[in-house]
């Protein structure tokens, strides 16, 4: 794969990212909707846009905009790690906040 600017980029990242994308979407998305009360097929349109967006996001990031595939990797592992701690928190809490609607 070739980023916007004609140079060889690895295309491993941006396949983990939109299978992962993929596999959430369906995994949870029609579960939550459905218990809210929409319908299967809607539920399934949403999830499909769910990872139709992932997977676009992960084209821009990992594609378009990547580095080529023998620049060495400039950001401090520390800071990966923030950013991966802070994400998944907001996943946690996102999922948390529509268990909480679901009972209300």
């Amino acid at each position: 794969m070739e980023n916007r600017d004609g140079d060889a980029v690895d295309p491993v990242p941006f396949g983990v990212v939109s299978a992962t994308g993929v596999l959430v979407a369906y995994s949870f998305v029609p579960g939550y909707l459905l218990t809210f009360g929409v319908p299967l097929w809607a539920a399934l349109l949403v999830a499909t846009g769910t990872a139709l967006g992932t997977a676009g996001f992960a084209y821009h990031r990992f594609v378009v905009t990547g580095r080529p595939a023998d620049t060495p990797i400039e950001v401090p592992v520390a800071y990966r790690l923030e950013r991966l701690f802070y994400g998944g928190l907001v996943v946690a809490l996102l999922l948390a906040t529509l268990s909480a609607l679901h009972y209300l």
